[in-house]
């Protein structure tokens, strides 16, 4: 996944755990939207902010299921720039 900053969309496949998952990344407002499709966990999405980019971790991010609106399931995103 490329995350850009230069208020492109961008949208592609990605690798979670062996699983393929298409994905779309883009600008909106003051934060960044990433949704990830076809997760094990269904179709997630949250925002990410500028530093997290420009430091390449986000550490505990909340997410939601966006089929359930979250009930009942609490979804946080941990990530690592390698």
């Amino acid at each position: 996944m490329k995350c850009k900053l230069d208020g492109a969309r961008d949208s592609g496949t990605m690798l979670f755990n062996a699983t393929s998952s298409a994905y779309a990344f883009y600008p909106s407002a003051s934060v960044y939207v990433l949704t990830m499709y076809e997760t094990p966990w269904g179709m997630l999405t949250g925002s990410l902010h500028a530093y997290n980019l420009e430091a390449g971790e986000t550490n505990g991010l909340p997410f939601t299921n966006i089929l359930t609106g979250g009930n009942g399931l609490q979804i946080y995103l941990w990530m690592h720039r390698i």
